[in-house]
């Protein structure tokens, strides 16, 4: 999945519900439901070009606080002052909660600092399973009742999300 920032982000939190939010169900205009109930992340990469004669950091951090799980925080950063762009591209340890299965949780899964217009690349798997659907955490906003949707990576509306996905379809 790709997204790009509108606005620069400063230790943004992306929780699990988050990522599970990004792909909606329309069951009317205002009401959507995740199409998933589990997420894996694979990995998570930023792009962010400098202006001239700027300083220009992306950095994510991979924060150990699911629940049941005991995982130490990662960080990855990129700083660049010329034309090659600020670029990191980082997984989840394979036993850190992040790199496991995990269903739709207001809990942490990394953090952004990143400025405006980075491209943000999510690599997820996410798994269906046969129990009621979760509600989106935010109300949508001009929906079409039946329709797949996308939302931004910070799982709020199109109208104020900082974190919106390059998709044509998104509320």
């Amino acid at each position: 999945m790709r997204f790009v920032t509108n606005a620069a982000l400063a230790q943004k939190n992306i929780t699990y519900q988050n990522l599970l939010d990004t792909w909606l169900m329309m069951t009317s205009a205002t009401t959507a439901y995740d199409l998933y109930q589990a997420v894996r992340i694979r990995a998570v990469e930023l792009w962010a070009c400098s202006l001239a004669n700027q300083v220009t950091t992306v950095e994510l951090t991979w924060v150990g606080n699911a629940s049941g799980a005991y995982a130490t925080e990662k960080t990855a950063t990129d700083t660049s002052v010329s034309l090659e762009p600020a670029h990191v591209r980082t997984t989840p340890g394979p036993l850190s909660p992040q790199g496991l299965w995990q269903q739709s949780a207001n809990e942490v899964a990394f953090q952004l600092t990143c400025p405006a217009n980075t491209v943000i690349d999510v690599e997820a798997t996410f798994r269906s399973r046969f129990t009621a659907q979760t509600a989106a955490q935010n109300a949508a906003v001009g929906g079409v009742t039946g329709t797949l949707v996308n939302r931004g990576l910070d799982g709020i509306a199109a109208a104020t999300t900082q974190i919106p996905p390059v998709s044509d379809g998104y509320v």
